[in-house]
């Protein structure tokens, strides 16, 4: 198998899900089925509530599976096969938002985190904005997963214990 590469470029094989396809460290896609690079497409952004809208930094690609498919972030696809300390359950990061497209996804801006960093990062860079802070027992909290880590309780236990009358010393105040 012989895949045109840039300057640097190294490719691996996307496996065990999608045999035949490979990502690179640069961020393209390439399909041994039809000896091409995938078009990637920019992911819109869903609206929510608590997030300002942003245009979209994420590319994605739709990977063919047995008789389906399923679509992938590029820069998710990039750090777990290339960044050695990725294990099953953590976040891939971006350092730099501000990069063009396909910079943006190169190996060299990436970087594994926890979910709290990835929710710390978000806030950080404006990604999403604080509605609340959580006063418990005293003590200030930014986020649920601030408490959920200290106390160790599930992200349903900390929301009852918030939104009952029956805890008045958790509770959570608009920003």
């Amino acid at each position: 198998m012989k895949i045109p590469t840039n300057n640097g470029e190294e490719f691996r094989e996307v496996l065990p899900l999608h045999p035949g396809y490979f990502v690179s460290n640069q961020g393209r896609i390439w399909s041994e089925k039809t000896k091409k690079f995938l078009a990637l497409s920019p992911l819109t952004n869903e609206r929510r509530e608590n997030q300002r809208e942003v245009e979209s930094y994420y590319y994605g690609v739709a990977l063919r599976h047995n008789s389906g498919q399923k679509r992938y972030k590029i820069h998710t696809l990039v750090g777990r096969y290339f960044l050695p300390d990725y294990e099953e359950g953590l976040c891939i990061l971006h350092n730099r938002e501000d990069l063009p497209y396909p910079e943006i996804n190169y190996l060299s801006n990436l970087r594994v985190g926890t979910r709290r960093d990835n929710n710390r990062d978000m806030y950080e860079k404006g990604r999403r904005k604080r509605t609340y802070y959580y006063n418990i027992q005293g003590k200030r909290y930014e986020t649920l997963i601030d408490i959920q880590e200290t106390y160790r309780y599930t992200k349903s236990r900390v929301l009852h214990r918030v939104l009952s009358d029956n805890y008045p010393d958790w509770v959570r105040i608009p920003v």
